[in-house]
């Protein structure tokens, strides 16, 4: 990866908006979000630069299974790390779906950076 695309990665995520997960489920699996085609968290949607994350996470992310302890179900995800703008760490995924279908990108804060290889990301919810 050139230095561009993590400047451009950085660009993108300090210009979109995220909004803090809010639903009961989510309360021990804290996260943010931002919406393809929505404002979010007042700042305007970026659907080109929206796809082209999604395409960074499918290129450059890792696969790693999520299990939902509630329910026992595992899925796979694809995840990325990335900073912002600020230098702050997270882990960025989506549901799975490819583009043009994917409408929401997920974050999660990693206040002691990336280590070298998130395996597992097993969740209580």
């Amino acid at each position: 990866m050139s230095a561009d695309e993590t400047a451009d990665r950085m660009a993108f995520i300090d210009r979109v908006g995220w909004r803090a997960t809010t639903a009961e489920q989510y309360r021990k699996l804290p996260h943010e979000y931002t919406v393809k085609m929505k404002a979010t968290a007042g700042k305007p949607p970026d659907p080109e630069g929206f796809m082209w994350f999604v395409d960074q996470i499918r290129e450059y992310g890792y696969d790693a299974p999520f299990t939902n302890v509630s329910t026992g179900r595992t899925f796979q995800y694809r995840y990325l790390h990335a900073r912002d703008g600020s230098g702050a760490w997270f882990k960025f995924w989506t549901m799975g779906y490819g583009n043009p279908a994917t409408v929401i990108i997920n974050r999660e804060p990693l206040p002691d950076g990336p280590t070298q290889s998130d395996p597992d990301e097993t969740r209580r919810l």
